[in-house]
């Protein structure tokens, strides 16, 4: 569970009580908005609600007047899709930064949603590689940073930036799109015991 603390005279505020199946994390947005992104395998949600569709993460929003939350989490701003869910999130005065995982072949992208929930442009998919988020804690900023990384090459830093769609890196080396074509990438799955393919690269 998670508490939230502003004036230090003041107790610190409960955001929802700790529970057996439901995993949350949270950051606050304009205007007192509470933002949280919350595993969908609540016991309160139903399988076909709207908020608990793929069991996996959803970005709620609520308001800070309506802490602590007893059941739902709130207004649903953005749920993962079904080839790609929802892994992490940065929340900035111009967007909100949402990364996530391909279900289908692994790739990570970065989806930006407004603080309202409508999608401000295109995904930005960046194929074999890893993304790893900065501290983005400068909630100001123009764009968000992170490093790109894969199996072949070291953690690169970019920069992408809201208004203008442009990624910059900021690392003396090149950015993400180097060339990789001297190596094979494949991922390779592996029977279990029941049966099922597991990846395991």
């Amino acid at each position: 569970e998670i508490y939230l603390v502003g004036d230090i005279s003041l107790p610190p505020i409960l955001v929802r009580a700790r529970e057996v199946g439901i995993q949350y994390h949270i950051d606050v947005g304009k205007n007192k908005d509470v933002y949280l992104l919350a595993s969908t395998r609540c016991t309160d949600q139903k399988p076909d609600d709207a908020s608990g569709l793929h069991g996996e993460f959803t970005l709620f929003r609520t308001l800070l007047s309506n802490l602590p939350l007893s059941a739902k989490f709130g207004e649903v701003i953005a749920q993962s899709e079904s080839d790609f869910v929802i892994k992490d999130m940065d929340i900035f005065r111009q967007a909100i930064v949402l990364y996530e995982n391909s279900t289908v072949n692994g790739n990570e992208r970065i989806r930006l949603v407004s603080q309202e929930g409508s999608k401000l442009h295109n995904s930005l998919e960046i194929p074999n590689r890893f993304i790893s988020p900065h501290g983005n804690m400068y909630f100001d900023a123009l764009g968000v940073r992170f490093d790109v990384e894969s199996p072949a090459s070291l953690p690169k830093a970019q920069e992408y930036y809201f208004k203008s769609r442009k990624i910059r890196p900021l690392s003396s080396t090149a950015s993400y799109d180097d060339d990789l074509d001297s190596f094979i990438h494949s991922r390779i799955f592996v029977e279990s015991f029941d049966g099922v393919q597991v990846p395991l690269s």
